[in-house]
């Protein structure tokens, strides 16, 4: 679980899946699989590992989902336009969801919850990501949005899911037994 790269250093290896998505909205057409959107797609986030649930917005009927883009390490930002690509194979379990509404993807890991926030704009992205992540605890634990915005001050980190893909990604992390 280890990749030795050719001028030397050791990288220990945490494969994830970088493409995770349901089908777009029928009205944007053929698009390219590259940026990530509201839907999922190129998502590149290090922290969907194996025991996670990722919550995907559904826009034509059956779903459609779709996976792949293997990774076998990736720093945040994906800064060099490529993580270590690998194959990989993955057992997922899907459900529906129907009362729950998003705006982008959100994501419960083994110890985090994670919001997403995705735009041409990183600044953009990173005030999704912490709008959905406060309108989050608002529904989970009944705070008003002050007392989450404050709770995100403390407790909320916000990381580069990636930089290269034309649309930015940023995640708002809070660990789940913070709260």
């Amino acid at each position: 679980m280890t990749a030795r790269l050719p001028w030397g250093p050791t990288v220990p290896l945490r494969p994830f899946f970088g493409i995770l998505a349901t089908a777009p909205r029928p009205e944007y057409g053929r698009i390219s699989s590259v940026e990530p959107r509201e839907f999922g797609g190129n998502i590149d986030c290090k922290e969907f590992v194996p025991g996670t649930s990722l919550f995907l917005p559904v826009f034509v009927p059956g779903g459609k989902f779709s996976v792949g883009d293997g990774h076998a390490v990736q720093g945040d930002g994906e800064v060099c336009l490529t993580a270590l690509e690998t194959c990989l194979r993955g057992t997922f379990e899907l459900v529906l969801h129907k009362s729950m509404t998003l705006a982008v993807p959100r994501a419960i890991t083994p110890t985090h919850y994670i919001a997403l926030g995705l735009n041409e704009d990183l600044d953009d992205a990173a005030k999704q990501a912490l709008r959905e992540m406060i309108a989050w605890l608002v529904a989970m634990k009944g705070w008003t949005r002050s007392e989450a915005y404050v709770f995100c001050s403390l407790a909320c980190d916000l990381h580069v899911t990636q930089l290269v893909d034309g649309i930015k990604g940023i995640h708002a992390m809070v660990r789940r037994d913070a709260i």
